[in-house]
């Protein structure tokens, strides 16, 4: 019988650009206002990426971020998934960058896209390949630049999302520092493709004239429907996690920032305060899969992730899917996807060093975003878009690196070591859309 390896978490890494878009500056450019945006989703500002970064810009960043943390470098890395749904291009996948930019040059790679649900599936990818010994030393990254397919004129969405990357390298238990990954599920409720979708590009609506016209390439979002699921899945999976670990075994909940209306809704079903939640999403909004990576890490630089107690991470996301992950964290540990929770158990808080209106409103908006001189806007999309997001420039790849970035998709080899304190981490099942994680930390 063949032993399964126990699988922990080495590092944590966040990115987020540098731009923000204040709800100030959308009161300019799409009839809202502060106090509207506030009320319904609890969002102050979100971050935008810059003219020249695009997704695996901002992977980079997160993943070099958790390498630093897990004391590793890219060479150390076996294989590398990276949960998006803007990749730099349809493909190849953006996880060949991101391995090419670390110097993972003995690694495999694949994208995985779940939406909000991305990178929970993610990491439940990542551990069973390690428990099956197939892969040692695991990147995963969540990383979206959202902005880029989000219509400024609709603001049922544009005031929701924001941009950003969060990095976890899951290895061997014995090699790890922040937990054990302990078990999963994956399912999914389909037939909700008209709830929360990007509908154009795909082979049901190719990308013509007529779906340009309609607007078919930005989001669309059917927002009571996604939020009577949401608040119904983020409660059921944090009681999943109840019913098995009890309550008071609960430190903080670190879900899936989707908006704060919904998550008090949840902890107002499940009975339990505001206090025990995490939420950063008035400063970033909703960044889909990057968003429980990045909540993790500032949950644990916040030192709200106490020793010996559990980390809950539900989320959920478009389709509709749903992951719960369990882990049992020394340090801490995130999850997210369509639906998921994941469990951690923390042993150390403390960080390691280691018309006319029309026409004035585009006017605002380009003055908000200040596209780049460089970018030209694309026919049939109105120049209220910024350049950047119509014509992304792709960094050039000479000859020598694509074939050094396919052989990474290919080959996976063992790596070095990590000095990491040890850590147990357990993974849970969740629903599609929603995804949560809790986690309890070793000594």
């Amino acid at each position: 019988m063949s032993v399964i390896t126990p699988v922990g978490i080495a590092g944590l890494g966040r990115y987020v650009p540098e731009r923000r878009l204040t709800n100030q500056d959308l009161e300019k450019i799409v009839d809202t206002s502060d106090e509207w945006i506030v009320q319904r989703t609890g969002i102050r500002e979100r971050r935008i990426a810059a003219a020249d970064q695009v997704t695996s810009s901002l992977a980079l960043a997160a993943a070099r971020a958790a390498l630093a943390d897990a004391n590793m470098t890219g060479d150390d890395i076996d294989l590398v998934i990276c949960a998006t749904v803007t990749g730099d291009q349809p493909f190849p996948a953006t996880s060949c960058r991101i391995g090419l930019d670390i110097g993972a040059k003995r690694a495999g790679g694949f994208d995985l896209a779940a939406a909000c649900s991305g990178f929970v599936f993610a990491s439940q990818v990542a551990a069973g390949m390690i428990q099956s010994g197939q892969y040692k030393n695991v990147l995963v990254v969540g990383a979206e630049i959202l902005s880029r397919i989000l219509d400024y004129t609709d603001r049922n969405t544009c005031v929701l999302f924001g941009d950003g990357a969060g990095a976890v390298i899951y290895t061997p238990l014995a090699r790890a520092g922040r937990g054990e990954f302990l078990g999963g599920s994956i399912s999914m409720e389909g037939g909700a493709e008209n709830i929360l979708a990007q509908p154009g590009g795909g082979s049901r609506h190719p990308a013509t004239a007529q779906t340009v016209e309609h607007r078919l390439h930005y989001m669309k979002m059917g927002g009571t429907k996604v939020f009577r699921f949401a608040v119904r899945v983020f409660a059921e999976l944090v009681k999943n996690v109840i019913d098995k670990y009890g309550r008071d075994q609960i430190g903080v909940i670190v879900p899936h920032q989707v908006n704060q209306r919904i998550i008090e809704a949840a902890m107002e079903q499940l009975g339990m305060p505001m206090d025990f939640v995490f939420s950063n999403i008035d400063r970033y909004g909703n960044t889909s899969a990057a968003s429980v990576p990045i909540a993790l890490r500032e949950a644990f630089e916040a030192g709200r992730l106490q020793k010996g107690k559990l980390v809950v991470m539900p989320a959920f996301g478009a389709g509709v899917t749903k992951v719960v992950p369990r882990r049992r964290i020394s340090d801490a540990v995130g999850a997210s996807s369509t639906k998921a929770s994941l469990v951690v158990k923390i042993a150390s808080s403390a960080p390691r060093r280691c018309a006319s209106r029309r026409a004035a409103m585009f006017t605002a908006y380009d003055s908000v975003f200040a596209p780049s001189s460089s970018h030209g806007a694309r026919a049939g999309v109105s120049s209220a878009y910024p350049r950047s997001r119509v014509t992304t420039r792709m960094p050039r790849v000479r000859a020598t690196e694509k074939s050094a970035a396919g052989a990474a998709v290919t080959h996976a080899v063992g790596v070095g070591p990590c000095s990491m304190p040890r850590l147990r981490m357990s993974l849970m099942t969740a629903s599609p859309a929603p995804h949560a994680a809790a986690a309890r930390a070793t000594a």
